[in-house]
């Protein structure tokens, strides 16, 4: 008599008794099928357990507090540099040679990739980062790091800036000179006045600024100091010095 295979108590009982050595056969493949699943079950789990671990290491707040002030002092100490080259070049011209500045513009470029890159792993891992959760110190940097890239980089964080201006976590004087870089980028006339280029004669350059008129009443509300203050400290153009006076 023969009877087929049934994968139910009963079935495999009757097998049993009929089959001995097909159900012995039966059931050193299962359990062996069933042994590897479990096993493959236990380390697919183990992984993700690390995994997760190590992304829950990774974005400690406390880690990423840490990675933010590397990177913001980074910035601050090779710009500190170059701003002190380009300083004593434009009240001394020729005090630095060209070999000089080249190295100095590389260290510049260098630093800054590297700080973008670091940026840009830390968001995809752990996301945007915020004052509640890292600090303000993170936000500053974040700013920072965007602000000193090129034009795609900006444009590539500059919501995740607008959302962090409009919560709080970003001062507003730092997303006015946001928004005037990003408003130069595309030639279109800057809305606060923050944005300098310096002539090899020293002289400081605006260029075009909306409604100059109001413009002390913008950067006002952004809380920036009036227009005036910068010749003061900086040489101007003769378009921005006739601006200047007219508003003090």
């Amino acid at each position: 008599m023969k009877h087929r295979l049934q994968i139910s108590p009963h079935s495999l009982q009757l097998t049993t008794l009929l089959h001995p050595t097909h159900s012995a056969f039966f059931s050193y493949a299962y359990l062996r099928t069933m042994h590897k699943s479990i096993l493959l079950f236990c380390i697919v789990l183990s992984i993700s357990k690390l995994a997760w671990s190590q992304a829950k290491v990774d974005c400690d707040a406390e880690q990423v507090w840490h990675q933010f002030e590397s990177m913001l002092e980074n910035d601050k100490a090779i710009r500190f540099r170059f701003n002190g080259l380009l300083d004593k070049n434009r009240f001394s011209p020729g005090s630095i040679s060209e070999n000089e500045m080249d190295a100095a513009k590389r260290e510049l470029a260098a630093i800054d990739q590297a700080n973008q890159l670091n940026l840009d792993d830390i968001v995809t891992r752990c996301g945007w980062p915020n004052e509640k959760a890292h600090g303000a110190l993170a936000v500053i940097a974040a700013f920072a790091i965007v602000q000193h890239g090129n034009r795609e980089y900006r444009l590539k964080y500059f919501q995740n800036l607008k959302i962090s201006y409009e919560s709080g976590d970003l001062k507003a004087h730092s997303f006015a000179t946001l928004l005037d870089r990003m408003l130069r980028d595309l030639g279109l006339p800057q809305k606060y006045g923050t944005q300098m280029d310096y002539q090899k004669s020293g002289i400081a350059v605006f260029g075009e600024v909306e409604d100059p008129e109001h413009l002390n009443a913008r950067r006002e509300q952004m809380g920036l100091s009036p227009i005036h203050e910068f010749s003061e400290k900086y040489p101007v153009s003769p378009s921005l010095q006739h601006t200047t006076d007219r508003l003090q």
